[in-house]
């Protein structure tokens, strides 16, 4: 997941920086902007990953993880969900398949 910040100042978009504490505790680096300097923390955008689809629109990666379950129930492990992408993707009617289980 990547989190963006939109300055109110400049319109730049940046990518706001986590950090992994030594107890695991997650740290946001809310720092100023690196274009006007300002610090504004207004307009927040979260970006989650996403899934190429064949002949349609990318879904969320967390959703492509859920039908990969599915997929290796059926066809075990030859493809990693990252091959699987590279290659274009799930096709909706594959997805069809995979969800009702037949």
């Amino acid at each position: 997941m990547k989190v963006f910040r939109i300055c109110e100042h400049c319109n730049k978009e940046y990518e706001v920086l986590m950090h992994m504490m030594q107890g695991g505790e997650l740290v946001w680096n809310f720092g100023p902007c690196p274009k006007c300097e300002k610090r504004d923390d207004v307009w927040i955008k979260i970006v989650e990953k996403e899934f190429p689809m064949q002949n349609g629109p990318p879904i969320p990666w967390s959703l492509a993880e859920k039908i990969y379950e599915k997929y290796t129930d059926r066809y075990g492990f030859d493809q990693t969900l990252e091959e699987l992408g590279a290659r274009g993707g799930f096709g909706w009617a594959e997805v069809k398949h995979l969800w009702k289980g037949r």
